[in-house]
């Protein structure tokens, strides 16, 4: 029986010297267990203001020492033409990038890009009001008509349960760091949101019984170092519950759902929860 797969998605500005060879290590440690998804990075070059253009992207995965499984057109922000323009260019030079239909462009482009490929990303999704966010998944989603179709930036569950999509991506995983809280892992598809206030005494039973199923010891959360730094307790106890969500939605409702990786520390606390899963298979 095949093991199950670590999902990862890294965008092209992230994609350091360090985290392509920290991957392309994983990868050959454990090869054929990763599916490394890259992503063009033209959102984040669009808020730094930041130019990518398409001969350094095109280069960039000319170059890359590990394979990875799928890689995004490079789009270009508010411009849907020059998006469309790119990936004839790309198809052209030779590459297969998965195209993306940004929310608000016409529905139309959806079966153009079908025409052309059996997978297509969906994006404009990020920092979209809640109701206007799910009625933009709806459309597409009814347009993509049980098509291959990933969904940028975002995972709310309940949804990706309903509308089962291909794939999915995001970076919740790092709400630790961000934010002061975490999510633990709870199975079916369930988060418990945890504070560091939650640690300070003896955790709630359902708390610790959710962290020793990912054999994480909930009272390590009692020392204060393990609350310092991109390796605080708050960041393992994320990645470890988000790897273990990836798999099981991908072992239950057949969706991929991809981790981000913003940079080296994130690619270590990824794989080292999914090596510590592959350890402890009988636990989970």
């Amino acid at each position: 029986m095949s093991q199950p797969k670590l999902n990862l998605l890294v965008a092209y500005p992230y994609a350091s010297r360090q985290v392509i060879k920290s991957l392309a290590e994983f990868n050959k440690k454990y090869p054929n267990q990763i599916r490394l998804f890259l992503d063009s990075g033209a959102f984040t070059a669009f808020k730094t203001g930041k130019e990518i253009t398409l001969d350094q992207y095109c280069t960039f995965l000319e170059n890359l020492p590990v394979k990875p499984w799928r890689y995004f057109v490079l789009d270009v922000i508010e411009n849907e033409e020059e998006t469309m323009k790119n990936y004839e260019v790309m198809l052209a030079r030779g590459f297969d990038p998965v195209p993306v239909y940004t929310y608000g462009q016409n529905v139309d482009a959806i079966d153009y890009y079908y025409s052309k490929t059996d997978y297509i990303g969906i994006g404009g999704l990020v920092g979209q009001p809640k109701n206007k966010l799910i009625r933009a998944v709806k459309k597409a989603q009814d347009k993509v008509n049980g098509r291959k179709s990933h969904l940028l930036g975002f995972t709310s569950m309940p949804y990706i349960k309903h509308f089962k999509p291909y794939s999915c991506d995001s970076s919740s995983w790092k709400g630790g760091g961000r934010f002061g809280n975490a999510d633990i892992y709870a199975g079916n598809g369930q988060m418990i949101r945890v504070k560091k206030e939650d640690f300070i005494n003896k955790p709630s039973e359902e708390v610790i019984n959710a962290c020793l199923r990912m054999n994480v010891n909930p009272f390590e959360a009692k020392k204060a170092e393990r609350w310092q730094g991109g390796r605080s307790f708050l960041f393992y106890i994320g990645a470890a519950s988000w790897v273990k969500m990836s798999l099981d939605c991908e072992k239950n409702i057949k969706t991929k759902l991809f981790l981000a990786i913003g940079g080296q520390v994130d690619v270590e606390l990824l794989t080292g929860a999914y090596e510590t899963f592959l350890k402890n298979q009988a636990k989970f």
